[in-house]
């Protein structure tokens, strides 16, 4: 099974903050989807040879087409009058190149293109290009620039409309296993959420091409194996230590996350699932299952990152979450029957159990934050220019099972602000819960598309069967993709 890695050298946020500006656009087409990746199937035109009667074309009927220009070029696929796309940004931007996708389902692409790029008014640079396919990177380094003005002037085929469905700011390579090395990827998740780990992803880079990488913070790098998506990693440091040599460091979506403020605010009743899409907006979607989707909370999240924002929530009403197999975060509740088999042939030789030690009891503090200035004593904090009064109480729950001889081991949680009178009881049971499975499994496999937060049976090297929730995965990304895994075993 083959592995690769897919690295988006593209500039930060320049999808999202560009404005595309043109007059040249038919009037169903919508440019602004230009800057995102917009697949548009072959659509019934009046062009001349241009669709056949087999029902593969459509008729149009609002698909997201983001360019088609008004004119037809003419009998030699020349534009008298070239079609003008122009994309304006609020920062600045460096990139190596632009790429551009025409139609890739029709075959129809533009033959002559002119780009030039600016800053402010001042022309930085201009090429004019010769695409022969019906995509093509313009390999140019710009520095800083916040406006690209691009010209269509020539079809490959005549009397055909100039067709572009995705610019990107960029280039988008593909690296097989010949050219990485030493490919480690951990993805972790907490089934309780009592934390969020940050799953990463480390490889060295030794290219086979000339082309020199701009590493920028948060680039994408897309980690498959087969046509199995592991997950999407964002550059977090990178060092260059060859002419084609580089050690690549990156994280995963709550990793980004965790490199922005969440201020503080408290909340009444408020839907958890909009709170979480707030939280993780503009940078990443989440889906969440739909047994969240009508859950409230109630609290205080103080000020903090997103991701500890986002941690407090989860806990608050029971959720894990994931990065594992997408760019975004997924929002589930961690399953607990029909277990996937992870059969004996797919085991390495060897295997561990950890087991922890007895949990005597759990402690859960829950909070309350009432408008006011309270009594002499009250604890008084001030969120959002709003004083509020707050006060805890503690529900403990107490394992039953500890005999006079087992050590003291409470587990105490107070920090969590989202826990109320309302949710303390069933927080507090489902940390006790969580404590009560005492057991982990250790053991090597070979993937055959399990993720962390599966529920799983497999065998132990003991002859016993276990079944539980992978919690962790460190997989070594070959032709060959082997995982250590962690299974939290069932019951105690």
């Amino acid at each position: 099974m083959s592995a690769k890695l897919i690295y988006k050298d593209i500039a930060p946020g320049a999808d999202v903050d560009a404005s595309v500006i043109t007059s040249d656009a038919q009037s169903f087409c919508s440019p602004a989807l230009l800057p995102f990746d917009t697949s548009v199937p072959p659509i019934i035109t009046l062009e001349p040879n241009m669709w056949l009667l087999d029902g593969s074309f459509k008729l149009l009927r609002n698909q997201d087409i983001p360019f088609w220009s008004k004119q037809m070029s003419d009998e030699n696929g020349v534009f008298s009058t070239p079609p003008v796309i122009e994309i304006e940004f609020d920062e600045q931007y460096t990139t190596f190149g632009i790429y551009l996708r025409f139609s890739p389902e029709t075959g129809d692409y533009c033959t002559s293109v002119t780009i030039k790029w600016y800053q402010d008014a001042t022309l930085l640079d201009s090429k004019n290009l010769t695409p022969t396919s019906v995509s093509y990177f313009c390999a140019n380094k710009v520095t800083a620039f916040n406006k690209v003005v691009i010209f269509l002037n020539a079809t490959n085929r005549p009397h055909r409309y100039a067709r572009v469905e995705n610019i990107i700011f960029g280039i988008i390579r593909e690296f097989g296993a010949d050219e990485f090395r030493s490919v480690t990827i951990l993805q972790e998740l907490d089934l309780i959420s009592s934390e969020l780990p940050i799953s990463t992803l480390n490889w060295l880079l030794v290219s086979k091409s000339d082309m020199e990488y701009i590493f920028q913070l948060k680039q994408p790098v897309e980690a498959y194996s087969g046509s199995n998506l592991i997950g999407v990693f964002y550059i977090s440091e990178a060092k260059r230590t060859g002419p084609n040599t580089y050690e690549i460091t990156c994280e995963d979506a709550l990793g980004v996350l965790d490199g922005y403020f969440f201020p503080a605010a408290i909340y009444s009743e408020y839907n958890a699932a909009q709170l979480l899409r707030e939280i993780a907006s503009p940078d990443f979607d989440v889906e969440i299952d739909s047994v969240f989707e009508d859950v409230t909370v109630t609290g205080l999240i103080p000020d903090c990152t997103k991701r500890e924002a986002f941690q407090q929530v989860l806990f608050a009403i029971g959720a894990a979450c994931t990065t594992a197999g997408r760019a975004g975060i997924k929002v589930f509740a961690p399953p607990a029957e029909n277990p996937a088999e992870i059969p004996d042939c797919r085991i390495y030789v060897g295997g561990s159990m950890e087991t922890e030690p007895i949990v005597t009891a759990v402690r859960v503090t829950a909070h309350t934050y009432t408008p006011g200035t309270g009594s002499a004593g009250d604890e008084v904090i001030e969120v959002g220019g709003q004083k509020y009064v707050h006060k805890t109480f503690v529900v403990t729950v107490t394992n039953p099972n500890v005999t006079a001889t087992d050590k003291q081991n409470v587990i105490t949680v107070e920090t969590a602000t989202l826990v109320n009178p309302n949710n303390a009881n069933e927080v507090a049971q489902r940390v006790y819960d969580y404590f009560m499975r005492r057991h982990t499994l250790n053991e090597r496999i070979v993937v055959n598309g399990e993720q962390p937060g599966d529920y799983v049976i497999t065998s132990t090297p003991w002859d016993t069967i276990v079944e539980g929730n992978i919690i962790s995965m460190l997989t070594i990304l070959s032709n060959t993709t082997a995982s250590d895994i962690r299974i939290k075993a069932k019951g105690d």
